[in-house]
């Protein structure tokens, strides 16, 4: 616990946020009081990143990190703190002082006294071979491909974290996604896919057959049959015996069309009304076009948006790029980073007037903290609130303060005054 103008502080070990197997990881928590006595708030996000990262830029990914103390530029608890010390041990190991590789680490804070006297000295990285990458950059201490050429995208590969230091995030150029077809030309059929309306199945047996034709979603048909995206050729006799081209599955969309697509003897079976109802095969066809042009444009727009970005930077439509200061509105300028397990900017400490929750019922707002939004109004708001007449009803009572939830009552109504 340390204090300052500001108030009091603390860093404590946390067990808030549950990561799953192997995440004890962080276990820190941040938390603020006016009076050091009372009237705490905890901030919802850890107050410490689970992948540490070192002055030259390189990352390595925590398997525990806990046992959290300062270092201060004078009085413990009294002066500023410049320097945080924890426990550490590679992903892989959460007992690290039983295995042997646990160790502690020293970070500095990022504070002014810490700022680095100079400019990096970093040489540029050079030129990538790959004609499809245009730029090329640091990215976690690694030179990596950071622009591709028109018409393609970065792709990021996860690394294979292992418990030493490893920084192996690959950056490949990958071919923009082409938007799906949703009209087809002149004597063809169902979009996404185009089929032509003489279908012949025959003509490639990997083609029609049914238990590889469209990923063989007609393979457990009965023969003469239908679901909403083929229909499985021949027919079941009196006898129950499989008859015609019963292993072959035709787009249902060429039912009914006039254009024996099955047999080409008699009657073919998606030509036969006496076996077959055009009509229900026609609504079956209809929702079964509409069903795959949105899994097909869903597909697209998943191609179209980055991925798996590298932490710390942050997924924006089809790129990854660090998080800005305009992610999180109301945060001090320069403390917006990505969150280390979810891909979304947060913010580390929120300016003055604007945190998340006030401490009291009588907090002005003046207690900048960490936490992950910062706002003025909406769902979190402020004792300080007033009703705002230009769109709240008349007959709401006016914003107070609700200990109990510790919140102002009528929160989709108030402003700051």
């Amino acid at each position: 616990m340390w204090s300052s103008v500001r108030g009091f502080h603390m860093l404590f070990h946390n067990m808030v946020t549950d990561r799953g197997e192997l995440y004890k990881k962080s276990r820190a928590g941040y938390a603020f009081s006016t009076t050091g006595i009372s009237q705490w708030k905890v901030s919802d996000q850890e107050a410490m990143p689970v992948l540490l990262e070192y002055s030259d830029g390189s990352v390595e990914a925590l398997g525990k990190r806990q046992r959290y103390s300062l270092v201060y530029n004078g009085l413990p608890g009294r002066s500023a703190p410049t320097h945080v010390v924890s426990g550490v041990s590679g992903l892989g190991s959460t007992q690290g002082e039983e295995w042997g590789d646990g160790w502690t680490a020293v970070q500095p804070l990022n504070i002014p006294a810490n700022a680095p006297a100079s400019q990096s000295n970093t040489s540029p990285c050079p030129s990538s071979s790959n004609a499809l990458c245009k730029a090329t950059g640091y990215v976690q201490g690694v030179c990596v491909c950071v622009k591709c050429a028109a018409g393609y995208h970065l792709e990021w590969k996860k690394p294979s974290w292992t418990n030493v230091l490893t920084t192996t995030w690959e950056a490949s150029c990958i071919a923009d996604p082409t938007p799906p077809i949703t009209s087809c030309p002149a004597n063809h059929n169902t979009p996404p896919h185009c089929f032509p309306d003489n279908f012949d199945p025959a003509a490639n047996n990997k083609h029609g057959s049914c238990w590889k034709f469209l990923g063989g979603v007609g393979k457990s048909l009965t023969p003469g049959t239908f679901n909403d995206q083929v229909f499985r050729c021949g027919y079941m006799n009196t006898k129950g015996e499989r008859k015609g081209n019963h292993g072959y599955c035709v787009p249902l969309a060429v039912v009914g069309n006039g254009v024996d697509n099955c047999e080409s003897w008699g009657t073919s079976s998606d030509e036969n009304p006496l076996r077959v109802d055009f009509q229900a095969a026609a609504e079956a066809a209809a929702r079964g076009i509409t069903a795959e042009l949105a899994a097909a444009n869903q597909a697209y727009l998943d191609a179209s948006r980055a991925a798996n970005c590298p932490w710390p930077l942050h997924a924006d439509g089809p790129e990854c790029r660090p998080c800005r200061d305009h992610d999180v509105p109301g945060c001090v300028s320069g403390r917006v980073v990505r969150d280390d397990v979810e891909d979304k900017c947060i913010c580390e400490k929120c300016e003055d007037g604007s945190s998340p929750m006030p401490a009291s019922s009588t907090d002005s707002g003046r207690t900048g903290m960490f936490g992950p939004m910062c706002g003025y109004k909406g769902t979190r708001c402020f004792s300080w609130c007033t009703l705002n007449a230009a769109t709240c009803p008349s007959d709401t009572a006016a914003c107070n303060w609700n200990k109990g939830h510790g919140k102002c009552n009528g929160c989709s109504c108030c402003v700051s005054r």
